[in-house]
């Protein structure tokens, strides 16, 4: 990569659980993770099975991992990435304090027994953690990363990635919903923060009948934004191009297939996330 590039690749973009079979092929079923990759750094935005897919050392940059929140399928992959283990330096974790832990002690449930054969101590020292606040920014090299709280059970942020120019958003896991009474509020806190990105990927796991219990069980409460949200969102805050993610469990690859043709008929620049696929853009 040459040093006004950017790219964004899709390891994960299953939610909840991941699985394998024919039937998801085409999107792919491992379950949250983002990679974002300059000249110098490497970030990963969560990490779900999706990170166990890397392969690539990355031994002459700087790895970095962002975590949104602490449940299982955005953390569960850790344990597996092999970079962890490989890369000649440490692994960067960022994170908010989780809910009855420090971020330290919450990496250290993951790495050990009997949850994981690994123990704790085989791998403090590959990493370095990082306390963040649920709002406020930092640098990663050449990248402004700025992070604010989004709505979900029991907390998560959403991170924004300028980089000369070029601007991606990340909203994972995320309820939008006029259901609640902070709705309107919710909707322009976040539109702020994604207003005029190049990309935005966000979490719109369910059509209005999958949400509102018209199709399966009522999902209101569960974290998780509906499409016709997250296009209203898009609208308002001129959104380039929004990358739907995180799709139901069991959502089969002819489900999404049907949904986008029928959402490109009147909406352009919506399209939905498919694993290995990537983004390459130069600064502007």
């Amino acid at each position: 990569m040459t040093p006004n590039q950017i790219k964004v690749k899709f390891l994960g973009v299953r939610g909840s659980y991941n699985l394998s079979n024919a039937t998801i092929n085409k999107y792919g079923g491992n379950t949250s993770c983002v990679q974002i990759e300059t000249a110098n750094d490497v970030v990963f935005i969560d990490a779900g099975t999706g990170i166990t897919k890397v392969d690539d050392i990355f031994e002459s940059k700087r790895i970095h991992l962002l975590l949104t929140h602490y449940h299982w399928d955005h953390i569960i992959g850790l344990p597996f990435f092999s970079t962890l283990y490989t890369h000649p330096h440490q692994l960067y974790v960022k994170g908010f304090k989780p809910e009855n832990y420090s971020l330290t002690d919450a990496m250290k449930l993951l790495f050990n027994p009997p949850f994981c054969p690994i123990g704790w101590q085989s791998v403090a020292n590959r990493m370095v953690i990082e306390e963040v606040p649920m709002q406020g920014a930092f640098m990663i090299g050449d990248i402004e990363v700025k992070h604010v709280p989004i709505m979900h059970p029991g907390g998560a942020v959403g991170y924004r990635f300028d980089f000369k120019g070029v601007s991606i958003c990340l909203l994972t896991d995320i309820e939008l919903s006029p259901e609640f009474q902070t709705y309107e509020s919710d909707f322009e806190h976040i539109k702020a923060f994604v207003e005029d990105v190049d990309v935005m990927v966000m979490d719109a796991a369910m059509t209005d009948d999958e949400y509102y219990g018209n199709e399966g069980s009522r999902k209101v409460g569960w974290g998780h934004s509906t499409i016709n949200e997250c296009i209203k969102l898009a609208k308002a805050a001129n959104v380039k191009a929004t990358y739907i993610t995180h799709y139901l469990p069991y959502r089969k690859d002819r489900t999404n297939d049907a949904l986008i043709t029928l959402i490109s008929k009147d909406h352009e620049g919506i399209f939905f996330a498919a694993e290995d696929s990537e983004l390459i853009f130069e600064a502007h």
